[in-house]
């Protein structure tokens, strides 16, 4: 290969290395801005993320104490909505309305 040749390969060259020093200078800025706001981004994130994970762990304890706490409660609605339970109450109920509408079809 000749001189010129050398020479074209040379400017070949420095003209690749000129134009990805170009292409870096014109995108970095961008990409450390870009990085900044990723990493306060993160920040916040890991925050939220932080901040729902002890509002979980509440809710749980307070699901827990709530269960400790109507435990009473629970036996006391079993017993009331049982079916002859209910009944017994409606069958009273039906017969204060025949007393009140004066039917005495039952003792008062």
């Amino acid at each position: 290969m000749t001189w010129v040749g050398w020479l074209g390969v040379v400017l070949i060259a420095v003209s690749a290395v000129g134009d990805f020093g170009v292409g870096l200078a014109a995108v970095l800025p961008a990409g450390l801005r870009l990085r900044r706001v990723a990493v306060v981004t993160a920040g916040l994130v890991d925050g939220y993320r932080d901040a729902v994970d002890h509002s979980v762990w509440l809710e749980r304890e307070h699901a827990l104490e709530r269960a400790v706490l109507l435990r009473p409660y629970r036996r006391v609605e079993r017993v009331v909505t049982h079916p002859l339970v209910i009944a017994l109450g409606e069958s009273y109920l039906r017969r204060r309305a025949r007393a009140r509408a004066g039917e005495g079809g039952g003792q008062p």
